[in-house]
């Protein structure tokens, strides 16, 4: 046995600890070690599952997968290790960083318990069980303590199954269990010296490395042999839970079996104790069948039999009503108290049983008498056995209940948004009297407009009634929670029929001049001017409040306090506020778990005042101008003639009563009707026309959007593209790291200075030459996965260290270069990518891409220079433009300054021009325009001669295999001279034209006037050519001078065919190429064809202009995110050929009848390849281009799709024409190859921000990027039918199967998620399993895929469903959820898109959600707070610190002696939810596919735009949305799921998290493809759904809830 570990390594207080690279831990292994240690004895006492039994596995060679335990705790380590160490700089040691993440993260995940305990009134611990309590037995660890409460969490979320739609359920789950004093004492934090506790193994590294597997490993080996000791100790199967006693027992008898048998050597000590246990605890799964299952097959009950036999909804419970059962602080009680709990209400102590987890466990168990069979005998001894169905009536009969009734009513609308319909009605009301009843006004008589304040308190009588008529029972006997009607709603009709009297009253006092004085005017008044104040006093920042409701919560929380002095004497004040607060339109507080605010802030607030006074303005000027204004005549003419009844005599219309027999008012009616409709409706139709006035004017004016809509722009606006990526997509960790990379090139004495803007300016170059001969820099790297960058940084360390620093760090004196280079590399990989997928050809890639120039110490460097070339189109038609235009803009600029120092390098190159001498072609500048036609044509001639200059120089490049070869290269290097001297001579000319123009001379040296300067540069030039021309010695003097240059070994040799490769000739050829691309190829031919092509790259390069797109965090400091897609039985891969399909599996081709492909034709004789190949002509072409070198010589103009089929030529490419053609529907390898993305960019990313570091091997450096990689991205596909579909009978099942296995081979990082369903003679069982593919074997391969977990779920004995007891969709998400190790979750759909071009964004998206910082001034303001908040008893702080209000948590502990804000921070708009657009690829389909597209566009900018800001009123529409997955994990998830309710199961996910006081982001720098319907019956089945979805929203609580507690323009 190891020796105990020595105290952990500590650094000075003053010194701070370098970081790793991507800030890795120095001790990965120990930490995981550590999680698992406590996951796994919390797991094995609680009963979680330890592994899963594959059942198919079982009838060959029996496999053992990872389950729920194993699963948590790689779910902690990626959190806890992965991220939040990583994030953490601030100083401190390794486990100091360790100790701090603990702490944050417990502070995130259990706001939401804490909320929960003040609301229903509980500790968050027992007092035995506290921190201060425990430290009285021993030392303590209290971040073992803080991570066996995560464990413990953990494993219930993981292993509560459908539980998890009901999170206020599992935190009374978790406070049982945690609270129960026998289980706990078991397993809480042994001492540091103990080697069960997780700080001595995290220090221990023998102990430490592989525990995990090792477990896996042991298991799998003596699996038989567990099963006989098991059989042999006489151990319970596994699901039944076992006293602590018996599993002492069990395990010390199954220690000394191993020993005995001889089978593990008796020096492992360690797998003998582990296998033991095995053999003790088995594979449990005890808490799902005694826990779990219960309230489960309570839900399969309500949710999914009631739900499939069309149950209306009132009349069964939903996830909803469960999980808000356990919200109302008397059910609570009364649940615990039959558990065993008692309090004493005098003193409100609380004594827990000893064992709350078992008596948990009890409530199901039954007696059962044993007798022997014979009749009339004695029954034997009863045995206690659990039953299901006794534990779920007890959940049913004593805790469950129906918190709100969804009644199907009008009166529900009317209750719902009973403040608009009381707004419209009194704005017909009033503008009737201000139209009829003016008169009368004027002359005294106020009636009509007090008639104004009866309608009111009538319509609030009604919304009272409402309130009481909807939510009584349905049904006798139905239990509702809270007791609604007598506690509420009475009490609120009872206050408004009061009111109404009085008002009535009133009014006939004032009639029958029963006082003196006009009473009920001023009770009128009095009454308005109260409704009004109080309309006023309740609205807050987004939100309402009951005033009365607000402050009885508020003394109902400090008479809970302890340290409060409110006590019981304010019991009567709090019942008049709570009866008072009865009659108000807002939910009680104690109604469902509501402690937070909905605020918007008051900027937001003001802005949506402001909209919706726009809005009203014009609806009230329409109203009055265009609806009643029109009806006064006509109304009073009707109401005068007397048309149905004998005429009365009369003024106004107001003073006129007709009889009973008068039938005029009908005809009123009648006539005002189709105005009082209109103005009901016309709100939305101004709402829309304001709505899109401030959504185009935001987007035009505080988005940038639209500056950049087309390729011209692009191309315009392309030199300033880099400095935006710098500047909003480059963090600035990355910026330092590749400036630090710079300056470790050279390191000591000596300053080489950069040259460039202050805003790049960074540290000089220092040269020590001894340092870098210690180098050593030389790395045999792999340049296919090198970024330029890279290279670059490569090279210019191989030239330092053969001595040539000072020219290699001449590339670096410009800061701009470091900016540039990443730039061309994030551009490269987006044009590659585009080519990849086929939406451009090689040619379009070549003009798109920047061309990369080697670094090395046989190339010259001139000032200026760049290792690269900026991209063809930038070029393309510049020169021409610039030659006829009057004046240059800076595209055109930026070109010809490009062109010259590349002529002139290649010129230096060539040995044709020395470097003194290229300095003045460099410096001169001529002039901007033309001086004369003949000036104007000799610029033209100027580039044809640079033309005929390159071409000469590409003919030497070609091979001489005899003599007409070699003399025609000799004609082409004697052409070569002609050339240069013609483009001498116009440069001569441009001298001279600027000496003719600019007369003067410099009077000195110090003289900056511009034009002298220009004379002097240009007089520079002059000499210089005339050396050059004319001098005797120079080679261009005469042809036998240029014989000599270019004969044998002479300077143009470098460019013949036969010449060995260097550097130096790739750099030649690749200017020579690339300049004349330059000047040949127009705008339109250097611009991509396809369309989809050129709207990528147009969106990104407008996206970097966008003023939201804010700096990103490093890329170890950005959140990590998963993309989980469910997908059920839709298109996987297209399949060429059905029959081939079938026949590939072994089946009869007719069984494929059914099954689509692309080569079968429809009715009308059109293939799906036909269409593809016509709809995507150039695409198709592009495919042919890229696969021409594998097609063995076929004319790809006669290729079809039936080469690429069984039998076929290019059989064997089968795959790419399948892909290519699947790419183009709507199908889910799209998703996956656009998903995929993501991890493409972080990998870039890293690359480019994080270079590999002198002295790390490359293997190492590559398993960095790689883990960095998969710890902040992970894509999961919830593939619910995955496994029927793999042994299905049918060829369509096993081809959806098939390219699953395609996909996860494709992409090794894949993961996807199924329900497993598997039926045996014990019945059905199904398990949530996670898979991947299989390295190195063949998609077709069986063993192809690999389980890395398989969670076994409760069984569903109602229905056929198994666990998806809701809707599919969400059920089918909550399963895979799981998963998701991310702490953030997006939501996808699986006919979606994506490029490299948007996923290179996704680092700034995340960071959207604010997470904090955590470095060393985060830590001195934490430190700071702590030492403001300590107490002067020096009592150690609480882990927790409230508000001063009591209701939020304000600070959370982390350590010993820092406070921080928790994250995310509930008392300031923590941001659940971000949003971002789509683009519709579908769009191309037809007249309705594209009217579906449009509608979807407007719906995904400008609507979700002004619904965002300044409405606040975005919610939750599914993809492509963001959720701040460690918020919602504990408040509900991403969606709802009750069957045949929650049909828009997205949008009440929205609402739930807003209630939850969520904010919700919308952002439009970023963007993913989404496909859209494209029939008719299909758009029709849409709206019909949404039509359907809209109809139950308005009927549910979260709509309720939202509509009567938003403020009045939120609303």
């Amino acid at each position: 046995m190891p020796g105990p570990p020595g105290p952990p390594q500590q650094q000075s207080a003053g010194a701070k600890q370098k970081q790793a690279l991507f800030g890795v831990s120095s001790n990965e292994a120990g930490w995981q070690a550590a999680i698992h240690t406590v996951v796994h004895r919390l797991g094995r006492h609680f009963g979680f599952q330890a592994f899963n039994l594959d059942p198919r596995s079982e009838s060959k060679d029996p496999v053992y997968v990872p389950a729920t335990i194993f699963l948590v705790t790689d779910h902690l380590y990626h959190l806890l290790v992965k991220n939040y160490m990583r994030r953490d700089k601030a100083e401190g040691t390794d486990e100091d960083r360790w100790m701090r993440a603990v702490y944050r993260l417990h502070a995130t995940i259990f706001q939401g318990y804490r909320d929960w305990c003040r609301h229903v009134d509980l500790p968050e611990r027992i007092s035995e069980l506290t921190m201060e309590k425990l430290r009285e037995g021993g030392e303590v660890v209290e971040w073992e303590y803080l991570l066996e409460e995560l464990a413990l969490w953990f494993l219930l979320y993981s292993e509560g199954a459908n539980l998890r739609h009901v999170p206020e359920t599992l935190w009374f789950l978790y406070w049982c269990m945690r609270n129960s004093h026998e289980k706990q004492m078991q397993i809480t934090v042994p001492p540091p010296t103990d080697q069960r506790s997780a700080a001595f193994i995290a220090r221990s590294p023998d102990l430490a490395k592989d525990l995990m597997k090792l477990r896996i490993h042991l298991r799998n080996k003596y699996q038989k042999q567990i099963v006989q000791w098991r059989l042999e100790q006489g151990a319970r199967p596994d699901g039944e839970m076992r006293s602590i006693q018996e599993l002492a027992t069990i395990h010390k008898g199954a220690k000394a079996a191993i020993q005995a048998s001889g089978l593990i050597d008796s020096g492992r000590s360690r797998d003998i104790n582990m296998v033991a246990e095995m053999v003790a605890y088995g594979d449990s799964g005890a808490f799902l069948d005694k826990i779990v299952t219960p309230i489960f097959a309570f839900l399969a009950i309500e949710v999914d039999k009631k739900g499939t036999n069309k149950v209306e909804i009132g009349c069964r419970y939903t996830y909803d009503d469960v999980n808000e059962s356990l919200c109302v602080p008397d059910v609570v009680h009364k649940t615990l108290g039959r558990l065993g709990v008692q309090w004493d209400k005098r003193t409100r102590a609380m004594r827990v049983p000893r064992d709350l987890y078992s008596n948990l466990v009890a409530i199901g168990n039954v007696s059962i008498s044993v007798t022997n069979g014979t009749e009339g005998s004695a029954p034997g001894p009863a045995r206690v056995e659990y039953d299901v169905k006794s534990a779920r009536d007890w959940w049913s009969k004593f805790v469950f209940g129906k918190t709100f009734v969804e009644r199907r009513s009008l009166l529900t609308l009317y209750r719902t948004f009973y403040r608009v319909w009381a707004f419209l009605i009194l704005e017909f009301h009033f503008m009737a009297v201000m139209v009829w009843g003016w008169d009368a006004t004027t002359s005294g008589n106020y009636y009509p407009l007090c008639s104004v304040a009866l309608d009111h308190a009538l319509l609030s009588l009604l919304e009272q009634f409402a309130g009481a008529w909807t939510q009584r029972s349905l049904f006798k006997g139905q239990k509702i929670l809270g007791n609604p009607f007598w506690r509420r709603y009475a009490r609120g009709l009872l206050d408004w029929i009061v009111i109404n009297a009085v008002l009535y009253l009133a009014m006939a006092a004032q009639i029958t001049n029963f006082f003196s004085f006009p009473l009920f005017y001023y009770v009128c008044i009095g009454y308005s001017g109260l409704v009004v104040l109080h309309a006023v006093i309740t609205t807050r920042d987004g939100y309402c409040v009951s005033i009365s409701n607000e402050m009885a919560a508020v003394l109902r929380r400090w008479r809970r306090d302890p340290r409060s002095s409110c006590g019981t004497g304010w019991s009567p004040f709090i019942w008049l506020l709570e009866r008072i607060g009865a009659s108000s339109a807002r939910p009680v507080g104690l109604e469902y778990l509501a402690p937070y605010h909905m605020k918007t802030g008051w900027g937001n607030f003001f802005s949506n005042l402001i909209f919706w006074v726009c809005v009203l303005a014009a609806k009230f000027a329409f109203d009055w101008f265009a609806l009643m204004k029109p009806l006064e005549t006509p109304v009073r003419a009707l109401w005068h003639n007397g048309w149905l009844a004998p005429k009365t005599n009369g003024g106004g219309l107001f003073q006129t009563s007709p009889t009973a027999a008068d039938g005029d008012f009908l005809l009123v009616i009648v006539r005002c009707l189709p105005s009082f409709i209109v103005m009901f409706n016309d709100t939305q139709v101004f709402y829309l026309i304001v709505m899109a006035v401030f959504g185009s004017l935001k987007g035009i004016v505080q988005l940038n959007l639209g500056s950049i809509s087309t390729f011209q722009e692009v191309v315009i606006n392309f030199h300033k593209a880099p400095k935006r990526w710098w500047e909003a997509c480059t963090s600035q960790k990355g910026k330092e790291n590749l400036y630090n990379a710079i300056d470790r090139l050279a390191t000591g004495s000596g300053t080489v200075a950069r040259r460039g803007g202050s805003e790049y300016a960074m540290p000089g170059v220092h040269v020590n030459q001894d340092t870098l001969n210690a180098l050593n820099m030389k790395r045999a790297l792999d340049r296919n996965r090198l970024s330029h960058t890279e290279r670059v940084m490569q090279h210019a360390q191989e030239m330092v260290k053969e001595s040539k620093q000072k020219k290699a760090l001449s590339y670096f004196e410009d800061n701009r270069v470091a900016m540039w280079l990443v730039f061309s590399d994030v551009w490269n990989a987006i044009v590659e990518e585009l080519r990849a997928i086929d939406l451009i050809s090689n040619t379009e890639r070549d003009n798109l891409v920047f061309v990369h120039l080697d670094i090395d110490s046989s190339i010259e460097i001139i000032d200026g220079m760049r290792p690269f070339m900026m991209p063809v189109f930038f070029y393309g038609g510049q020169i021409s433009k610039a030659l006829e235009s009057p004046s240059l803009n800076a595209a055109q600029q930026v070109a010809l300054t490009e062109i010259r120092s590349l002529m002139v390098w290649l010129l230096i190159q060539l040995n044709i021009l020395r470097k003194d001498q290229a300095e003045h072609f460099l410096k001169f500048e001529p002039l901007q325009r033309p001086k004369s036609i003949e000036h104007r044509a000799s610029r033209t001639s100027g580039v044809g001669a640079i033309l005929a200059l390159l071409k000469q120089l590409q003919s030497l490049t070609s091979k001489a295999s005899d003599e007409a070869m070699l003399s025609n290269r000799f004609n082409a290097a004697m052409g070569v001279r002609g050339c240069i001297l013609k483009l001498l001579g116009v440069l001569k000319k441009e001298a001279e034209a600027v000496v003719a123009t600019h007369t003067r001379a410099p009077r000195s040296q110090a003289d900056t006037n511009a034009g002298r300067q220009m004379h002097h540069r240009a007089q520079e030039l002059l000499q210089e050519l005339g050396e050059l021309m004319d001098a005797p010695h120079s080679m261009l003097k005469s042809e036998d001078n240029w014989r000599a240059f270019i004969g044998e070994e002479a300077p143009l040799e470098v460019l013949h065919a036969e010449t060995p490769d260097s550097p130096s000739k790739r750099c030649i050829l690749k200017v020579i190429k690339q300049v004349e691309k330059m000047l040949q190829t127009s705008a339109k031919m250097a611009q991509p064809r396809g369309e989809e092509a050129q709207r990528v790259l147009s969106v990104f390069a407008a996206s970097l202009k966008n003023p939201t797109l804010e700096k990103p965090p490093s890329i170890e400091e950005m959140l990590s995110w998963n993309t989980l897609t469910p997908h059920y039985a839709e298109d996987v891969i297209y399949a060429l050929n059905a029959a081939s399909v079938a026949k590939h599996f072994g089946m009869d081709p007719a069984s494929a009848a059914g099954m689509g492909d692309l080569m079968r034709e429809n009715e009308d004789g059109v293939s799906v390849m036909q269409w593809l190949r016509s709809a995507y002509d150039q695409d198709w072409k592009n495919l042919l281009e890229r696969l021409k070198p594998k097609m063995g010589g076929l004319d790809p103009r006669y290729i079809t799709d039936a080469d690429f089929d069984v039998g076929g030529p290019l059989h064997h490419m089968q795959m790419e024409l399948l892909l290519w053609a699947s790419y183009r529907g709507q199908l889910l390898s799209r998703t996956v190859r656009g998903m995929m993305a993501y991890e493409k960019a972080i990998r870039l990313l890293a690359h480019l921000e994080c270079p590999q570091p002198p002295g790390m091997s490359d293997v190492k450096y590559l398993s960095l990027v790689d883990d960095v990689c998969r710890s902040k991205f992970t894509y999961v596909v919830a593939s619910q039918v995955y496994a029927q579909n793999r042994y299905s009978s049918s060829p369509q099942g096993r081809w959806l199967a098939r390219g699953v296995d395609i996909l996860l081979h494709q992409y090794p990082s894949l993961r996807v998620a199924f329900i497993d369903s598997f039926s045996s003679v014990h019945g059905t069982q199904q398990y949530s399993v996670l898979i991947r593919g299989q390295v190195g074997t063949p998609a077709s391969d069986p063993e192809g895929t690999q389980e890395l977990y398989r969670v076994r779920l409760p069984k569903n004995s109602e229905t056929g469903h198994g666990v998806v007891l809701g809707e599919g969709k969400p059920e089918n998400q909550n399963a895979a959820v799981i998963f998701c190790f991310g702490e953030v979750v997006q939501a996808i759909d699986m006919n979606q898109d994506n490029y490299l071009a948007e996923a290179l964004k996704m680092r700034n998206l995340v960071n959207e959600f604010n997470p904090p910082r955590y470095d060393e001034d985060a830590a001195a303001r934490a430190r700071a707070i702590a030492q403001r908040k300590r107490t002067t008893n020096g009592r150690e702080l609480p882990l927790a610190v409230d508000n001063k209000r009591g209701g939020l948590t304000e600070y959370v502990r982390v350590g010993n002696d820092a406070l921080e804000r928790p994250w995310p921070y509930m008392g300031d708009k923590p941001v659940a939810l971000v949003g971002f657009r789509e683009w519709i690829f579908s769009q191309d389909s037809g007249a309705l596919a594209g009217f579906a597209a449009s509608t979807e566009f407007t719906f995904g900018s400008i609507v979700q735009r002004v619904m965002t800001w300044p409405g606040s009123v975005r919610f939750h529409y599914g993809h492509p949305d963001l959720w701040n997955k460690l918020f919602i994990m504990t408040r509900g998830g991403v969606s709802k799921a009750t069957r045949a309710f929650h049909i828009s199961e997205d949008v009440f996910a929205g609402y739930n998290h807003t209630q939850r006081s969520g904010k919700v982001k919308f952002k439009e720098y970023i963007s993913v493809g989404k496909g859209r319907d494209m029939g008719f019956d299909s758009i029709n089945s849409f709206e019909s759904k949404v039509s359907g979805g809209n109809g139950e929203q308005v009927m549910s609580r979260d709509v309720h809830r939202l509509a009567t507690q938003f403020d009045f323009f939120r609303l």
